[in-house]
């Protein structure tokens, strides 16, 4: 069983704050390294943990299930889970730090 986040963008509305939908971030599953969602779009550039964890400054981080998470909770269970199993995949890189990152759909 695995737990996949989502980062919710700022409000760009002044008027009734609506914001685009929530981002997925990745999927932490037991025994594997956390798995980031890669963006690589005209929209969005996030390609490392280091990318993601800059976007995620100031943003909530929420959990599948609802739980929402501080960024340095999440920074921490990334860490932790760094040295866990790796699936891989010809669509997967790992970044400059060794973090898994997939560039495609995934739950």
């Amino acid at each position: 069983m695995g737990t996949n986040y989502y980062a919710t963008p700022a409000p760009f509305c002044p008027t009734c704050g609506c914001s685009d939908p929530a981002i997925h971030i990745g999927k932490s599953s037991a025994g594997w390294a956390f798995l980031f969602h890669g963006y690589e779009d005209e929209k969005l550039t996030l390609t490392t943990a280091k990318e993601w964890f800059e976007h995620l400054q100031g943003r909530e981080i929420k959990g599948e299930y609802g739980c929402i998470v501080s960024i340095d909770d999440f920074k921490t269970m990334v860490a932790r889970k760094k040295h866990d199993r790796i699936a891989w995949s010809d669509r997967k890189q790992l970044d400059p730090e060794g973090h898994p990152v997939a560039f495609y759909e995934f739950s």
